[in-house]
């Protein structure tokens, strides 16, 4: 039998200032009124300054970071929350909350007064990020504004141009998003929400294999990775899809490369390996970027992450492949770029 005591070492998470001591059971205000960080609110006109600490949260959650309890199910993969101390720097993406998912706001403009969206068709690009705050931009449309959120969760607006409302009230985004605070994401699978961040890869649980990622030096080609394709050599301008052509074209283990740019594509390039009793068969695809930073727009990720999926029903059965790259041969959608067709 493990016997785990409860009764010590808890403390009081602020969003500012540092953590205070708490004693369980008990409630925030408790704790502030005994480390005396507020004022007995019923004694005289004391309530009048305590109503901004519970207005502002000053206390939001009691913890206890020596308790470790383990259920041996699932549930022991879940991250504890921990304080934001500083912002990692290998942030790459925002999401919103669960909250805004399920029940998105329409969001409209002061500048356009004709706009109207979900927040959820919002497009999050992640411009900086610094050690004390995150940059970022709401996109949707021709409408964009830019904001910032600080070590607190805390979230300034750059215009206050975009809004929405509760009841007939009117809502600044900036208060909402304080609300309902996004969620970064960093590449080790940490999540970062308000003042709070969950570490990412906790001990014994799968992460993806990275290994299997194969990083490309765009510079080094002098690739425009904001352009996708061109229609024309003559240009000037080396497209993403210019670039991975190159790197495709230089293997020569590649016995076939195809090209199939267009609707209902399988894959933007489909590269066949022969080996002595099998034939290896790889689909990439390629998405230009629209953020300031690699990989820090969501709607980027959704689009090649989408397309990807997709393309997994050609690689089901040998048929399904084989018909597919038949008909669109028919149709002269796909192009042969390396090899012949008829041998296929």
């Amino acid at each position: 039998m493990i016997r785990q005591v409860l009764s010590d070492n808890w403390r009081m998470r602020r969003a500012e200032g540092p953590d205070l001591p708490a004693v369980i059971p008990g409630t925030v205000y408790t704790d502030l009124l005994r480390s005396g960080a507020m004022e007995d609110p019923f004694w005289k006109d004391n309530e009048i300054r305590a109503l901004p600490l519970m207005e502002d949260e000053i206390g939001r959650k009691i913890t206890n970071s020596t308790i470790k309890v383990k259920t041996n199910t699932n549930y022991d993969y879940i991250p504890i929350a921990e304080k934001l101390e500083s912002y990692p720097e290998n942030i790459f993406f925002g999401d919103f909350s669960d909250r805004t998912c399920s029940s998105p706001p329409v969001v409209r403009s002061r500048s356009t007064p004709t706009f109207s969206k979900r927040l959820i068709d919002f497009t999050i690009k992640i411009e900086k990020v610094e050690k004390a705050k995150v940059t970022f931009h709401l996109e949707a449309d021709d409408i964009s504004e830019g904001f910032v959120c600080d070590l607190q969760g805390n979230y300034i607006a750059n215009t206050g141009d975009l809004y929405t409302h509760i009841g007939t009230l009117e809502y600044p985004m900036r208060d909402y998003l304080n609300d309902n605070p996004i969620s970064f994401k960093t590449y080790d699978d940490t999540l970062i929400s308000g003042f709070e961040i969950y570490r990412g890869s906790p001990e014994d649980a799968l992460v993806y294999d990275q290994s299997k990622i194969e990083a490309i030096d765009w510079d080094k080609y002098g690739t425009d990775t904001s352009v996708e394709f061109t229609t024309s050599a003559s240009s000037g301008i080396v497209s993403i899809q210019d670039t991975l052509r190159n790197i495709l074209q230089s293997n020569a283990d590649n016995k076939y490369i195809l090209y199939d740019h267009g609707s209902g594509e399988m894959a933007d390039y489909i590269v066949i390996q022969e080996e002595e009793n099998r034939l290896t068969v790889r689909l990439y695809h390629v998405k230009k970027h629209s953020s300031t930073g690699f990989n820090s727009s969501m709607g980027d990720i959704y689009e090649v992450a989408g397309q990807a999926v997709k393309s997994i029903i050609w690689l089901t059965t040998k048929g399904s492949l084989l018909t597919r790259y038949q008909a669109d041969t028919v149709q002269d959608i796909v192009n042969c770029l390396t090899g012949t067709t008829k041998i296929l």
